[in-house]
């Protein structure tokens, strides 16, 4: 639409050219008649060093710039007529609001830190994508946190980090023992029994989820083999949507205000008398 060949009465007769910002205002006031008293292209010169200006600042912290999902490109309408000021300063605008159910829940991996994080879930109620950036979050009118999200499918999952919560503990203790098994004493059995306390300091029942995970043998090594001999309360096994982590395990509990509950796994590994694990023969710490 940029293109214009030129007539013949144009001394660019013949010649396709690229017609600049300028030239093409120029063409729509003529073409709608209307007259102005201005010189047109000095203000598009000043309007594009205005936009110049805002396009060098740098977004808000968290801030990402908007760009096609899956190949798709979506709008969004604004529930009524909103004003945004033109002060080369960024501004938040409400579009629209969506209700939603939101959920709590606490995660914890104490094999790696003793932290409880608190976890936020709720379902994208909109009917479009919701892309990535910040959220802020709020209980009430107080404000929280500000988190990040990737971009969510309608319908879709979104999950929200709070950070640490310090009224959750979580304590982990492991047990070790060694004892020879098998005819005449030729196995050597590695036991080992993983115990997990929690207590509740908050006012209300904590959703907890704890993640564990035991070794595992060499596939196609039957001279080393990993068993599961005791589990309290029963987990399962743990759904990676990122990284596959093999033998990896969680409980899920409701633990109630104030209240302290505890877990259990014992599993043993049996491999030769003669033989070592590199790195010695106890796996946890």
């Amino acid at each position: 639409g940029a293109l214009r060949l030129g007539g013949a009465d144009d001394h660019h007769r013949g010649i396709l050219r690229r017609t600049s910002v300028e030239e093409r205002y120029i063409e729509l006031l003529a073409r709608v008649q209307v007259s102005v008293s201005v010189d047109v292209a000095l203000a598009i010169r000043m309007a594009h060093a205005h936009v110049s200006r805002v396009a060098k600042k740098e977004p808000p912290r968290g801030h990402i710039e908007p760009k096609a999902w899956e190949d798709f490109d979506f709008s969004y309408f604004a529930d009524s007529m909103v004003s945004i000021p033109s002060d080369e300063n960024f501004h938040n605008i409400p579009l629209t609001s969506r209700p939603g159910t939101v959920n709590v829940k606490h995660i914890s991996v104490p094999r790696e830190s003793l932290d409880v994080f608190r976890f936020l879930f709720l379902t994208n109620p909109m009917d479009a994508p919701l892309p990535v950036g910040p959220a802020d979050v709020y209980i009430g009118r107080d404000y929280l946190l500000t988190s990040q999200i990737h971009t969510v499918a309608p319908g879709g999952a979104i999950e929200l980090g709070l950070g640490v919560d310090e009224a959750v503990k979580i304590a982990r203790n492991v047990h070790f023992s060694e004892h020879t098994s098998g005819l005449l004493g030729g196995n050597l059995a590695l036991s080992h029994e993983i115990s997990i306390d929690v207590t509740n300091n908050l006012p209300r029942t904590v959703d907890l989820e704890v993640r564990e995970r035991i070794p595992t043998s060499r596939e196609g090594d039957d001279k080393v083999s990993v068993e599961v001999k005791e589990v309290d309360p029963p987990w399962k096994p743990y759904d990676q949507n990122r990284m596959q982590i093999e033998n990896a395990y969680c409980w899920q509990i409701d633990v109630p205000a104030g209240a302290s509950k505890a877990m259990k796994v014992t599993y043993e590994i049996s491999l030769s008398a003669k033989h070592e694990i590199v790195g010695g023969n106890r796996r946890e710490q």
